[in-house]
C-alpha cells in the first residue's frame, strides 16, 4: 500500500455526481480548512480586516470553480488560491498608493503653476482638458487612475497592446500638464 501524505483530503466525488454533492463536498473541504487558511491569511496581509474579504473571496473562487474536487491535493489548490489572491490584494494597495502619491504630485504642481484658480476653478480646468482627449486615450487614463487598473489589465480589456496603453497614458499626462500647468 502506497504511503499516503497526510495533506492529501480525498473527496471521492466522481465528476458525475449530482450538483448538490459536489457543493456538499466543497463545504466539507472549506469547513476543515477555514481556521488555517485564517490563521495563513492573517501572517500574510498586512491589514487583518482584508483577512474575511480574502477568505470570503477564497470560498467564493472554490465555488465557481469546482477544480478543487479534482486536485490531487485540495488543501493544497485552496492555499493557492489564497496566496494568488495576498498578492494581488498587494498589488492593489501598492497601485492606490502610487495612484495617491501621484495625484497628490500632480495637484502640487498645478497648484504651483496656476496658484490664483480655486478648487471649483482647478476641477472644471480638470473637466476641459479631459474632454479634449481622444475617445480611447481618455479611457485608458481612466481605467488606469479611476479604476486603478494595470497596463496589462487593460491592453486586455481593450484589446490592444501594452505599448499603446503607455503611449495613451503618456500622452494624457502630457496633455494635462501642458493644459493645466500653463499660466494664462
Amino acid at each position: 500500500m502506497p504511503a499516503r501524505d497526510s495533506n492529501v483530503v480525498s473527496l471521492g466525488l466522481p465528476k458525475d455526481k449530482s450538483v448538490d454533492d459536489r457543493q456538499a463536498a466543497i463545504t466539507r473541504l472549506v469547513e476543515n480548512h477555514e481556521l488555517e487558511l485564517r490563521r495563513y491569511l492573517r501572517n500574510s496581509l498586512s491589514n487583518s480586516a482584508d483577512v474575511d474579504d480574502v477568505l470570503q473571496d477564497v470560498f467564493c473562487r472554490v465555488l465557481r470553480d469546482e477544480k478543487v474536487l479534482e486536485a490531487a491535493v485540495p488543501r493544497a489548490y485552496l492555499y493557492r488560491i489564497a496566496r494568488n489572491l495576498v498578492i494581488d490584494r498587494y498589488r492593489q494597495n501598492k497601485m492606490r498608493s502610487v495612484a495617491d502619491k501621484n495625484r497628490a504630485e500632480y495637484i502640487a504642481a498645478v497648484s504651483d503653476a496656476r496658484p490664483n484658480l480655486d478648487f471649483n476653478e482647478m476641477t472644471v480646468a480638470y473637466r476641459d482638458a479631459l474632454s479634449e482627449l481622444p475617445d480611447q486615450c481618455r479611457k485608458v487614463f481612466l481605467m488606469r487612475s479611476y479604476d486603478g487598473l494595470t497596463n496589462s489589465e487593460i491592453a486586455e480589456l481593450l484589446g490592444i497592446s501594452m505599448r499603446m496603453v503607455q503611449k495613451h497614458l503618456a500622452k494624457a499626462m502630457a496633455h494635462f500638464l501642458e493644459t493645466l500647468c500653463r499660466s494664462d
